[in-house]
Formats: structure tokens, C-alpha cells, sequence
């Protein structure tokens, strides 16, 4: 897909969609939303929290804070127990 040079830059909207974009945007969509959210918050919390953060240690403070609580949580389990039992984990049980 070429840029609309009547964008501005870093502006998308302009440009026509690709042959095939829908269902492919409509599929990443699918794939992000299988993962379990509280896991898909920490991960852009975190992202943004570290962006501009400089130094090393702290870094991995937060990261190796965030390891250790997802390990608590109910979705680390369901997708040990997934593995386990050879099926596909179900994050989002009603």
C-alpha cells in the first residue's frame, strides 16, 4: 500500500485499503483478543511505563514484578493446564 501524499505524515487514512486488509486486520484482531486481557494490559502498561525509562534496573524491576503476578493469575493456569491436557486454553470462560 503507497501513501496518499495528500496525507500528512504518519496519516493513513487517506490511503485505499490493500486488497485482502479487512480480513486481515479482522484476523489480528482475532488473535490479540484470544489472548487474556489482563495479561494484554500489563504488557501495554508496562510498554509505555519503560518507553522512555533510561535506566536498565528499573526496567527489569517492573518486568520481573509483572512475571512474577501473572504467574498468579487464573489465566497462567488455564494455560498450564491447556498445555498439559493438549488443548487450545480458553481465557475468556463465561
Amino acid at each position: 500500500m503507497s501513501r496518499n501524499p495528500e496525507c500528512g505524515e504518519g496519516e493513513m487514512k487517506c490511503c485505499p485499503p490493500s486488497p485482502g486488509g479487512m480480513e486481515e486486520a479482522l484476523a489480528t484482531a482475532a488473535d490479540i483478543a484470544f489472548n487474556p486481557t489482563e495479561s494484554l494490559l500489563a504488557i501495554k502498561t508496562l510498554t509505555y511505563q519503560n518507553l522512555g525509562e533510561a535506566n536498565f534496573a528499573t526496567i527489569l524491576e517492573r518486568e520481573q514484578r509483572e512475571f512474577s503476578a501473572a504467574l498468579a493469575r487464573p489465566s497462567f493456569r488455564e494455560a498450564v493446564s491447556a498445555f498439559i491436557e493438549k488443548r487450545e486454553p480458553d481465557f475468556h470462560k463465561s
